[in-house]
């Protein structure tokens, strides 16, 4: 790997990056407040209170100081995250799930401590008080025991009969553990034996027991099931002691308060129940009901509750007394869709298509330039090849063009009923529309909302048979016998006929020039090239080269195709033998072709290099899959856009992270206005945004740095803004932009 790196290095010699490019080391590590991408499904505190771990089905891990709500640092796909978590005893490490271990973790610094091989697809996890054992439940179902310190298996319980997500409990003596089973049981295990010692049937539904907790002083049992009941046990005689009706959907926690005089079953709302007697005490809610908590852990001094629902990525701390919401936070606001740099590289422009706004910003500084906003959500963008003008195709099929300068509305048209598929600047001034409601491509001159001239394609055509060139200079539509039509946009003649069939599945892709026509099925296990003009049959390509062989230069973006621009035959050739057996084209090739950027696992990006047919970088930081990526047009630059909602750009000689751009609040701007005129300004100039270095500097809108935090050496957590005269520094991620 090393020897590729420096490979890669000497290709683009002619600009070394600086060392520091940023300023002296700060010490200090950036905490940016992201949040989960998607619904949480389990939770985790400390016994001290400091730490909160949150697994969501994102497959993220997130650990929170919880005396600030500060996201402090995050485990990824590629440990198989989310799926559950323990804290120690001690509070100083946690145990996370994997996908073929239990990964162990520092929780000041983060760091990998350690790792349990013997607990392959653990769904549930749970420490011994004594902090020696840990307890497993693998996917299958099955418990595993494990003694941390010594690293081996102490107790493996055959688990065919448990529910598949009931948790784990061990009692406060560390003697037995307990979990539930499919129909209805709970099974309590003596340690030492090995043996069931208790085996607890109350549940009248005979549902799966999803729920387990002993209480603090371990004389009582609760098991929660999918019926929405919860019974409390005895685990002196193993009599039923109370059940209780719980409001609302399955159970999937109970917990006792750590004094052990409230039970909290989290279930559409959070009630509190007293253990000894059976009633209820008190009813949470989130009014209007927007947090159904399903997961709940008490606080250490029982006065605060955490709640996370399997509905919502928020975070919610009560206050118990009053049943009021103390805190909320957690919530993510949105991801990115698109990247791309506008052609003298100095801008950069994102996209969220589920949001109503484009985002351009500054790549040389990283501030946030303008928030354009698409009425009805973005389909799909462009930017004009003097980087001038940018246009978005919406959801609902308006287009809109901006000034890239001023932000100004300069057109405005009416594709057709949306959503829009492509929207691409064309000879002459001329904008090509492909409408995915009507069908139909559309040409449109200067000056002119109303088409010059329209192809539809056959009635009963999937939208995808619609397709243009990259210079807008060919579309393509379906003819009733399934055959493929070129049109010249200009001139408004048929430029030629490709055969083929009524599978609907079938996607065309036109070659810059439009001589060339390669078509593919959405399996991209077999693609045919053919002439356009002779509609002769050129080439057919199988098995994994299907999905690279039909990619031509600058080849339109979006769709089951992929994306890349790949240059000429020689590139194409290279992208085909060093990526071969991937399940899709790279995100992103140099204009040179000598580097590609691709997925990699989990949510990874990797630099590949072509001509030595190696990967040569692994781009790490992401907490959301990679969603696009560009390079920037001198190659020395590569930015990608995640799941998680953030800009990231990488040097490429090093695979080195320069920084982050993110805009917190504007990713789903609400659009409620027309446009009179082409002179109309933008609804909103800017939103929210931050750019932040390795480093910790940072530039920002006024008072977004209250999404950033910063931990120190020491490992003390602080608000960027507490530190804002030292780390506020515009000027050092300028620095970092540049070669």
């Amino acid at each position: 790997m090393l020897g590729w790196a420096i490979a890669l290095g000497l290709l683009l010699s002619s600009a070394a990056w600086p060392q520091t490019p940023t300023g002296p080391p700060t010490g200090l590590v950036p905490l940016p407040q992201i949040g989960h991408l998607g619904p949480v499904e389990c939770l985790a505190l400390s016994s001290d209170g400091q730490w909160l771990a949150s697994g969501s089905l994102d497959s993220t891990t997130i650990v929170w100081h919880l005396p600030t709500r500060t996201q402090v640092w995050t485990l990824g796909d590629r440990w198989g995250g989310g799926r559950a978590a323990a804290f120690s005893p001690d509070g100083a490490t946690l145990a996370a799930s994997g996908h073929s271990e239990v990964t162990l973790w520092e929780v000041t610094t983060g760091r990998q401590v350690g790792a349990l091989v013997a607990l392959p697809e653990s769904v549930a996890l749970a420490w011994s008080p004594d902090g020696r054992l840990l307890g497993a439940r693998s996917e299958g179902a099955s418990v595993t025991v494990v003694d941390v310190p010594a690293g081996h298996i102490v107790r493996t319980f055959d688990g065919a009969a448990l529910s598949r997500d009931s948790s784990l409990a061990f009692s406060p003596d560390s003697r037995l553990l307990a979990s539930g089973t499919r129909d209805g049981r709970a099974l309590v295990w003596d340690l030492q034996t090995g043996e069931v010692a208790r085996e607890l049937t109350g549940h009248v539904a005979r549902e799966s027991v999803d729920a387990v907790a002993f209480s603090p002083d371990g004389l009582l049992l609760a098991d929660g099931s999918s019926d929405g009941t919860v019974t409390l046990w005895s685990m002196a005689t193993g009599a039923a002691l109370h059940h209780l009706d719980c409001p609302g959907m399955r159970l999937r926690t109970v917990a006792f308060s750590p004094d052990g005089r409230l039970l909290a079953t989290p279930s559409l709302v959070l009630t509190l129940w007293d253990p000894t007697t059976g009633t209820e005490v008190r009813r949470l809610s989130d009014e209007p009901g927007h947090h159904l908590p399903s997961s709940v852990a008490f606080t250490p001094d029982g006065t605060g509750a955490v709640t996370a629902s399997e509905h919502s990525d928020e975070l919610l701390l009560w206050d118990l007394a009053s049943g009021e919401i103390r805190q909320r936070w957690g919530g993510h606001r949105s991801w990115l869709d698109t990247v791309a740099f506008t052609p003298d590289g100095r801008r950069l422009l994102t996209s969220c298509h589920a949001s109503n706004s484009l985002i351009l910003w500054d790549a040389t500084t990283g501030a946030q330039m303008r928030v354009l906003p698409v009425e009805g959500g973005v389909a799909t963008e462009s930017i004009s090849p003097d980087g001038s003008r940018i246009a978005a195709g919406g959801q609902r099929g308006a287009v809109v063009v901006w000034d890239a300068h001023t932000g100004n509305v300069v057109r405005r048209l009416a594709a057709g009923t949306g959503p829009v598929l492509r929207v691409v600047f064309g000879p002459a001034d001329r904008l090509v529309t492909l409408d995915g409601g009507t069908k139909t491509a559309a040409v449109c001159g200067t000056g002119s909302e109303a088409p010059e001239r329209t192809f539809a394609t056959q009635e009963r055509a999937e939208p995808h048979g619609l397709t243009v060139s990259r210079d807008g200079r060919f579309v393509t539509t379906r003819d009733a016998d399934g055959s493929f039509l070129v049109w010249s946009t200009e001139s408004g003649r048929q430029a030629g006929r490709v055969p083929g069939d009524r599978n609907n599945q079938t996607v065309p892709l036109l070659s810059p020039d439009g001589t060339l026509m390669a078509l593919t099925g959405l399996s991209l296990t077999r693609a045919t090239v053919w002439d356009v003009a002779t509609g002769q049959l050129v080439e057919t390509i199988e098995g994994d080269r299907a999905v690279y062989g039909p990619l031509f230069p600058d080849a339109a973006d979006g769709g089951a195709e992929g994306r890349a621009a790949l240059g000429d035959p020689t590139v194409a050739d290279r992208v085909r033998r060093c990526m071969a057996g991937r399940a899709a084209p790279p995100l992103a090739v140099t204009g040179d072709g000598r580097v590609a950027v691709a997925t990699g696992a989990g949510f990874e990006a990797v630099l590949w290099d072509l001509e030595a047919g190696a990967p040569v970088h692994a781009l790490n930081g992401h907490y959301g899959d990679v969603r696009d990526a560009e390079f920037s047009p001198d190659g020395l630059l590569v930015a990608t856009v995640s799941d998680d909602g953030t800009c990231k750009l990488w040097a490429v000689p090093t695979g080195e992270l320069r920084a982050t751009l993110w805009a917190p609040t504007n990713c789903n701007v609400g659009v409620a206005m027309s446009f009179d005129g082409p002179s109309d300004p933008l609804w909103l100039t800017t939103g929210e945004w931050l750019a932040w270095t390795p480093e910790g500097y940072y530039a920002c809108s006024d008072g977004a740095d209250r999404y950033l935090a910063v931990r120190d050496e020491g490992g003390a957590i602080h608000p960027a803004s507490e530190l804002a005269d030292r780390l506020r520094r515009p000027e050092r991620v300028a620095a970092a932009l540049r070669p």
